[in-house]
């Protein structure tokens, strides 16, 4: 069995034996220009003129792994968005498998 992490929010993928786990570690997903808000103030928006096209996540979002008694153990970790989210602005909903969320949800995998 092969392992792989992809720095994405995708949720573990088999192909033949080899597992994609993705980790998707962010401090901020860009929404482009149908979606832009002044997130922070005038004067942010000012010196910063692509942050308007993001939406940002209040803490950044990473995980922990640990490998132990045969298992891949990664810890979950939540934020929140700074200012309205996706939904918010309404957004069309991505894939299932392609969540805009500030989480990353816990995970056990047996090896």
């Amino acid at each position: 069995m092969l392992l792989e992490w992809t720095s994405s929010h995708r949720f573990l993928t088999q192909i033949n034996d080899i597992y994609y786990l993705p980790i998707y570690s962010a401090s901020y997903y860009w929404l482009g220009g149908d979606y832009k808000t002044v997130r922070f103030s005038e004067a942010v928006d000012k010196t910063q003129p692509w942050i308007k096209y993001t939406v940002q996540y209040k803490d950044s979002l990473f995980t922990f792994m640990t490998i132990k008694n045969n298992k891949i153990i990664l810890e979950p970790r939540k934020t929140e968005f700074v200012g309205p989210g996706p939904d918010e602005l309404g957004m069309p909903k991505p894939h299932p498998h392609e969540p805009i969320v500030p989480t990353i949800s816990a995970f056990k995998m047996k090896i």
